[in-house]
């Protein structure tokens, strides 16, 4: 049940990351503290834990029609597209070493392991936020208020029914 639990919790946390900018990472802990017996999981590939470029792209395509970029601002959101990329491939490379270690790590272990996917999500802020703050200054106030709305923090993250959307 850790394990499935982590695991979960890596991919809901990872989708956010990149279909939402890394906004917020969310981890089932009150699902799993309500549930009573532990539940066989079907195994999952690391490639269905990750984001392939392709959607990071897709993603990114889609900010860039949401927050209406116009050419004078596309210096500031190529830094911002590249930053979610790197984020995007830094994440899956952590993943993709969570994966090698599944079922064989102790509670600490994965207590450790969830710490480390928290840093490195507070990484990717640290990364994310200077180049979004150069982006959101060179927007005009009806882009600002439209990136306001794409960025609030019910619809970057919404609905938790977990579930790797």
């Amino acid at each position: 049940m850790v394990i499935h639990s982590l695991n979960h919790g890596t991919r809901t946390f990872f989708a956010a990351l990149i279909l939402m900018v890394a906004l917020l990472f969310t981890l089932p802990f009150a699902a799993q503290a309500q549930q009573e017996k532990p539940q066989t999981v079907p195994e999952k590939s690391t490639q269905q834990r990750t984001v392939s470029p392709e959607q990071v792209e897709k993603h990114i395509a889609r900010l860039h029609d949401q927050l209406q970029v116009t050419a004078p601002q596309d210096a500031a959101w190529k830094d911002f597209a590249q930053v979610m990329r790197d984020n995007s491939k830094q994440m899956n490379a952590l993943i993709d070493k969570w994966a090698q270690g599944e079922g064989k790590r102790t509670a600490v272990e994965n207590m450790k392991a969830q710490k480390e996917m928290a840093d490195e999500y507070a990484q990717s802020l640290s990364r994310l936020i200077p180049v979004l703050e150069t982006l959101y200054a060179s927007m005009s106030p009806e882009q600002k208020k439209g990136a306001d709305m794409v960025f609030e923090h019910k619809k970057v993250r919404g609905p938790h029914k977990g579930k790797n959307s």
